[in-house]
């Protein structure tokens, strides 16, 4: 009996030999792109095809004086900044101030760098508020958005700003108790119902933001990231009233946090009214065992 070897004609052995030659370099390809846990390795082209940028929801109070009237009051206000998009001025679309993730830099590193320098004002407080994933578009590229809350502090009026297409919005809340952000003619609805699938970030970014800002001061935490350094009780009693939405009982509302502040020593002139004391936040509170109660009563 012959062997079946010599029945192989030369062409099907080189056949056999390209195969194994092209296994050899299959297991080499994938060798190089398997790290030691034996995962394949992100390659360069998969790495671009995922943005990262960071977003930030900046906001101030700002307080507009009335000029020729003096028995007008003060007028306080939460703002908001947005970047106006490229195009035309009658459709201009607005954004979130953002950047993309330097190598150099983690995400609070860059957010704050992004506040600063939409804003041109510092950082008072800064915290991440939601992630956003966009699903692949035809090239199979994705994006991830990653938003921050900044409170920049109390303004005598709109604050510098550095980016030359920032605006500052008002946060105010419609007829039906909702909020909107608006300036001049254009508004930006941020009414619940609107917030579905076919909603932006930048609205639901600001919702979620007010939203964070409102359930603290229905704690009862007072916000004194939106204060300047020294401020009066009927100013952070103005901040509270308009994030609520609601005016509150002055003498209860100066009862529970005079034990938060620490006096000056030093007043300001009211136009209406005789002048009025000056507190700091006092940050010692926070950790004093009345505070340490409070918290644990609140859970």
């Amino acid at each position: 009996m012959t062997s079946s070897r010599k029945n192989l004609s030369p062409s099907a052995n080189l056949t056999s030999k390209s195969r194994r030659r092209e296994g050899a370099a299959f297991e080499a390809a994938t060798a190089t792109k398997t790290g030691s846990s034996g995962r394949k390795a992100a390659t360069p082209a998969a790495e671009a095809r995922l943005r990262l940028v960071v977003e930030t929801a900046i906001f101030q109070t700002v307080l507009e004086t009335s000029v020729g009237d003096r028995k007008r009051p003060d007028e306080l206000k939460l703002k908001m900044l947005l970047i106006g998009q490229d195009g035309p001025a009658e459709h201009v679309r607005w954004a979130l101030p953002g950047d993309e993730l330097r190598s150099c830099e983690d995400l609070s590193q860059a957010a704050d760098r992004v506040a600063v320098e939409a804003s041109g004002l510092e950082c008072r407080r800064l915290e991440q508020l939601r992630t956003y994933l966009t699903p692949e578009d035809e090239q199979g590229r994705r994006l991830a958005s990653c938003v921050h809350l900044v409170l920049t502090g109390l303004a005598v009026s709109d604050g510098p700003v550095g980016h030359p297409r920032a605006v500052w919005f008002e946060a105010e809340r419609n007829m039906e108790g909702f909020w909107r952000l608006s300036r001049d003619c254009t508004k930006v609805d941020l009414k619940p119902p609107t917030l579905g699938k076919w909603a932006g970030r930048l609205e639901e970014s600001a919702a979620a933001a007010l939203e964070k800002l409102e359930l603290e001061a229905l704690r009862g935490w007072p916000i004194f990231e939106l204060m300047p350094e020294m401020f009066t009780v009927g100013q952070l009693q103005s901040i509270q009233e308009l994030i609520l939405g609601r005016r509150l009982l002055g003498s209860a509302f100066r009862r529970k946090v005079e034990r938060m502040l620490s006096p000056t020593g030093e007043y300001v002139r009211d136009r209406r009214f005789r002048p009025s004391q000056l507190f700091r936040h006092d940050p010692d509170w926070l950790i004093s065992p009345q505070a340490v109660a409070e918290a644990l009563e609140r859970r």
